[in-house]
């Protein structure tokens, strides 16, 4: 009897299965929210690696612009629509030479 209740001789196991049915015993409102954290941590786990697997560059809408120079690679991942305007290259302005107002 004093082996099993200081835990000596117990694999890791044995004690948590001691411990969980010990506090199902005590404080059954906290083992019962435990399962439910453990279910909304595991969802929001499958979530994010869901959002984070696509690639962020592929959203139709931003909040913020992002300029992106031709030859860059996340250029071939962006989605375009039908109603979209090709994709032109505007050269960068020269400096102008003269008298401006």
């Amino acid at each position: 009897m004093a082996a099993a209740a200081s835990g000596r001789g117990m694999s890791v196991f044995q004690k948590l299965a001691s411990e969980w049915k010990k506090g199902w015993v005590e404080i059954p409102e906290v083992m019962g929210s435990m399962i439910f954290f453990t279910i909304g941590l595991v969802g929001c786990g499958y979530h994010f690696n869901r959002l984070y697997k696509r690639e962020n560059a592929t959203k139709q809408f931003k909040l913020r612009y992002t300029v992106l120079r031709p030859d860059d690679p996340q250029v071939k991942l962006l989605k375009r629509n039908e109603t979209s305007p090709p994709i032109t290259f505007t050269p960068t302005p020269t400096k102008a030479t003269g008298n401006q107002c």
